[in-house]
Order: structure tokens, then C-alpha cells, then sequence
């Protein structure tokens, strides 16, 4: 039975506004999404439960990509690898999303940031929780930075001096000697307290030449290098962190074998403990007497330090009195103990309430895949048929296409990293959105080409939008997902829909408004931020 001319142009008519309300509704969802942060409950500076002695400088070294087989490696990383002897080192275990904007984020933060909660974890907005380099600012610590926009957006207010490598106009490999020459010249001031440095070219050469290769190997040599100037002008009383936020495999793929060294008076020499990226935040803290947020999920480890015992027992007490746990009759070992159960039970009561946030703040995108299959299945039977029979079968293939987007796809990460392979990936993810667009519009009776082509654009620009552009591949697949779906496929359609004419036209240079929402800058898993 075939619908009447009537029915066929209302189902036209409500698929026409339906199908509107898509990308206004994904548009409105990437607005609140990308919003900065909300400050979390509690958030503030940390507390200190007691005094340094003496003052002391801090460098931290954060070494892109440089995972424990780099770091601790003789032939590669010769004086780095020997300071083991003299310092406290091991694995540290990446954060899951193994990439350095969410492994920061624990590092510093001391709680879990991946890619499965929300954009807020590896897009680059001023964090407004507890922090490391925000506390020590507030006491009045002088921190400078040198880095990517990572840390220097990530922590805008905590440092007195920065330099981004984005400004360098440089290519990354040679922008780590203005890292160099900048850090003698912050190591040559006095007012200066904790260098923050972030080295990328370890990274940067892991992705465009061969592991291992020459290349590789003068890199690695140049910044260990490095790492013994500055070691050679810290007194003994100073601070030496080496942290990695990832590792990395044979083609350059990120990992989670990450890497940390702490050298300093508190820690013990020759001592190796795997820990995992949270845990940093305990180690950067101590020497300080600074105690742990309310959301921290790494460990106390009080063992692995060589604090005097009064000190450490003051700690312990303080920081007790913080999640307001009763201690005071506990021996150290066992206080410590009581406060990494605590540490557990919140981190378990915090994923919970990730996980219903996250899925508040991805509701609209899965409703907005929802309402576009719906609509097309709707019409693309010549029946009536019951409106609950198409909502199951929506449902079940938004949930597929989950399935697909962040289970399936990810496996693929590491092929994706050999550049001679983005070519293949860039064709056939594009021919298969194509060819899909194809058949889904020939199922509705299309006879002419241009509701071919549009419903052809409709389903490519759908699948760019929700699969690559905020699924885990959007760097590898599209590097601009956003400007390709806002700017380049309403191109397409105006041209398909109407010729030359309409794209000429005075409504369509109003278009231009979207530019500041359609061109955000994407660097690795990283969003930027709009020009």
C-alpha cells in the first residue's frame, strides 16, 4: 500500500524539519560539552600540613612520550638511566586514554582523566580543580612553564613566566633548544622556584621517524643532555623530577608505560616501586607538606619517602583531619593504611558520578543519531508501521554504532600511526560513508541525483561529525571534524541543492557567523581552541 500524495509530502515536510533539528541539536551539544569546566565540590588550593625547613628549587621534567623502556635505558638515556641509583623510580602507569592532555591532567591533578567521561578531559580549557602548580602559586611559589598549550592553558594563572612552543614558528624537533636556552635563563634567576618543562620533541620524533633509528637516538641523546646540565646546577637540597605521561611502541603509538624518577632529600636512593600517573601527585606534594583534594585516586605512600618521622606523622594526622578520619590512635603504617581505603571508597563513589555526568553530557549526541535514524527508517518504508518498532530499531543501531566508534575502532590506533597509511584511512572512511549514503538513500526511492547526493552528504557529514570528529580517531580521520561538517559538506549541499547561485546569495554569507564555532585548531587527541 502506497502512501497518498498528501501523506507523502507532510512525511517530506516533517523529515525536512526533523532532520533540521540534527545539527542544531549536535551543535547545541558541542557548545555545552566544550564549555569550561564547572569547578569541582571542594575545589581549592591544597592545604599544607607543615612548613619546608629550607627553601629549595623544584624542576620537573615532563618527557613526551618517553616511557620506561626510553627513560631507563643506557644506550639511549645514559645519565637519566644512571640517577636511579641516587633516586626513587619505576613504571607509572599512563592514564587510559594515553594521551598527554588527560595524562597531565592526572599527573597534576592526581585523579583519572580519560576520554570516556567528557571533552573536558583532553580539550584545552583552564582546569578549575584542585591543582599542583595552582596551590603552590597560591603560597607564593614562582612557576614558570615551558610547553605546548597543554599546561599553559591548562593552568593559565599559576605561573609568573611561560613559553609555548605554538609561538615558536618552528619546527618541533628544533623548538626544544628555545626550551633549553629559555630554562638557563629562569635557572639563572633566583626568584624563580619550580621549573615546569615539557619536552615534546621526545614525542615528536616517535611519530615521524623510525624508533630507534638515528634520528630517535640523537633526540633522546640531546635531551638526556639537557637533563645533566640542569642536574649539575641543582644543590643538594633541591628537587629532580623526570615524568613521562605516556610511552610508546615501535611505530609510535602511544602506550600506558610511562616513566617517573623523583631525586630530592625526602626520597630514598636505589629504591624502584611501579606506581601509576595519579600517584605523582603524592610525590610533587610531600616536599612541599602539601595534603591531597578530596578527589585524589593515587595512594599514600609515606613509605616510599624519608620524611622525619615527626613530619610524616603531622602529615598523616592533617590529612586525616581532611576526609575527617579518626586516626589519632593509629600507628603511621596503619594510618596510612585507613587513608587509602578512604582513597578507594571516594575514587569508586567519583566514577559513579562520572559515569551519570558523562552520560548526561553525550545524551544529546546519541538523541541527535537517534532522531536522523528514525526519520530515515520511517520513511524509507512505503507502510505504516508502528512508531515504536523504528524507535527499537534506532536505538539498536545507535547502540552499534557506539559499539563500533569507541570498542572496534581504537584497535586500529596503532596501524593509523604509520603516516603511509592516513591515506587509505582518509578513502576508505570517506567511500564508505559514501557508499552507505548511497545505498540508505537509494532504499527511499531517490530517482533523480541531486536527493541522491544530498542524502549522500547528509550521511557522510553524520558520520564525520559523531564517528571521527568526537570518537577516539577525530585526529587521525579528519584532523578539522568540525570545520569539514559546519563549512565544507553545507558547501556541498548548497552547490547539489540550488548551483552557484544560492552560495552567492546574501543569506548564505551569513553562514560565516558559524566560523568561530566550525574552526577549532586539533593537535593529536587534543581540541584546541577556536581561531
Amino acid at each position: 500500500m502506497r502512501l497518498s500524495a498528501a501523506d507523502s509530502s507532510n512525511t517530506g515536510r516533517w523529515r525536512i524539519v526533523l532532520l533540521g533539528l540534527v545539527p542544531l541539536i549536535l551543535l547545541l551539544a558541542a557548545m555545552r560539552v566544550i564549555a569550561p569546566e564547572t569547578t569541582a565540590p571542594g575545589a581549592a588550593a591544597q592545604a599544607r600540613a607543615f612548613e619546608p625547613a629550607q627553601h629549595f628549587r623544584t624542576v620537573v621534567f615532563i618527557l613526551d612520550s618517553a616511557g620506561k623502556s626510553e627513560m631507563f635505558d643506557p644506550a639511549l638515556m645514559p645519565f637519566l638511566s644512571s640517577l636511579q641509583t641516587s633516586s626513587l623510580s619505576g613504571r607509572s602507569q599512563a592514564c587510559a586514554a594515553k594521551a598527554t592532555f588527560p595524562c597531565i591532567k592526572s599527573i597534576f591533578e592526581g585523579r583519572e582523566a580519560t576520554m570516556g567521561t567528557t571533552l573536558q578531559d583532553f580539550s584545552a580549557f583552564a582546569s578549575n580543580r584542585t591543582t599542583w602548580p595552582a596551590s603552590l602559586a597560591a603560597l607564593g611559589t614562582r612557576l614558570v612553564v615551558a610547553s605546548d598549550h597543554t599546561l599553559n592553558r591548562l593552568y593559565p594563572n599559576a605561573f609568573v613566566d611561560s613559553l609555548n612552543y605554538e609561538d615558536l614558528r618552528a619546527p618541533t624537533l628544533e623548538a626544544d633548544a628555545f626550551v633549553y636556552r629559555k630554562a638557563r635563563q629562569w635557572l639563572d634567576d633566583p626568584s624563580i622556584d619550580v621549573l615546569v618543562l615539557h619536552i615534546l620533541g621526545t614525542d615528536k620524533v616517535a611519530h615521524e621517524y623510525p624508533v630507534r633509528g638515528p634520528e630517535y637516538r640523537e633526540k633522546y641523546r640531546e635531551v638526556d643532555d639537557f637533563i645533566r646540565e640542569v642536574a649539575g646546577r641543582l644543590r643538594s637540597e633541591d628537587y629532580l623530577f623526570a615524568i613521562s605521561d605516556h610511552g610508546h611502541n615501535e611505530l609510535g603509538g602511544h602506550t600506558e608505560d610511562a616513566a617517573y624518577l623523583a631525586r630530592g632529600p625526602i626520597f630514598p636512593s636505589g629504591i624502584h616501586q611501579d606506581l601509576n600517573a595519579e600517584d605523582m601527585l603524592f610525590l610533587l606534594s610531600v616536599p612541599y607538606g602539601l595534603l591531597l583534594p578530596a578527589d585524589y585516586e593515587g595512594q599514600v605512600r609515606m613509605d616510599l619517602t624519608r620524611l622525619h618521622p615527626d613530619a610524616a606523622k603531622d602529615w598523616i594526622t592533617e590529612q586525616a583531619k581532611k576526609w575527617n578520619l579518626p586516626v589519632a590512635s593509629l600507628p603511621l603504617d596503619q594510618a596510612q593504611a585507613r587513608e587509602n581505603e578512604e582513597i578507594s571508597r571516594r575514587r569508586t563513589e567519583g566514577q559513579g558520578i562520572s559515569a551519570r555526568q558523562a552520560a548526561w553530557r553525550s545524551a544529546p549526541f546519541w538523541v541527535a543519531a537517534a532522531l536522523f535514524l528514525i526519520v530515515e527508517l520511517r520513511t524509507g518504508s512505503q507502510k505504516k508501521t508502528r512508531a515504536w518498532f523504528f524507535s527499537v530499531i534506532a536505538l539498536i543501531a545507535v547502540g552499534l554504532f557506539g559499539a563500533i566508534a569507541f570498542y572496534l575502532f581504537p584497535s586500529a590506533l596503532n596501524w593509523l600511526q604509520d603516516h603511509s597509511h592516513r591515506p587509505l584511512a582518509f578513502i576508505a572512511f570517506y567511500l564508505t560513508a559514501a557508499v552507505i549514503g548511497f545505498f540508505w538513500s537509494s532504499r527511499r526511492g531517490s530517482r533523480s541525483w541531486r536527493p541522491l547526493c544530498l542524502d549522500m552528504l547528509w550521511v557522510m557529514a553524520l558520520a564525520v561529525w559523531l564517528l571521527a570528529y568526537f570518537g577516539p580517531l577525530g585526529y587521525s580521520l579528519t584532523r578539522q571534524g568540525s570545520l569539514v561538517v559546519l563549512a565544507i559538506f553545507p558547501i556541498a549541499v548548497l552547490i547539489v541543492a540550488g548551483g552557484w547561485r544560492p552560495l552567492l546569495s546574501r543569506e548564505t554569507f551569513l553562514l560565516t557567523g558559524l566560523i568561530p564555532v566550525a574552526w577549532y585548531r586539533v593537535h593529536y587527541f587534543n581540541l584546541k581552541y577556536p581561531l
